[in-house]
């Protein structure tokens, strides 16, 4: 790593501050727990109630009907669809 300032003065010398850095690295690698880093990019299975259920495919269906015909679909058509009620 080039330095901006190439007069810039350190505490330490350069074998000692390789050897910290050398320390640190291997300190992070070990500290690190690979099950708890697997845990957080697994997905989760989560229960959903009737009336969330309900609602996340009024969303569906609102979501695909613009998609198909470029506007909102209104409410009288949501309640024609088979199972959808509010």
């Amino acid at each position: 790593m080039a330095q901006k300032n190439k007069n810039r003065m350190h505490t330490e010398c350069k074998e000692c501050k390789l050897k910290y850095m050398k320390e640190w690295q291997q300190n992070k690698r070990l500290s690190k727990d690979p099950e708890a880093n697997r845990e957080k990019h697994m997905y989760t299975i989560k229960e959903y109630t009737e009336e969330d259920k309900k609602q996340r495919m009024q969303e569906a269906y609102a979501y695909m009907y613009y998609q198909a015909f470029g506007r909102p679909i209104t409410k009288q058509v949501l309640k024609e669809l088979e199972g959808i009620e509010e």
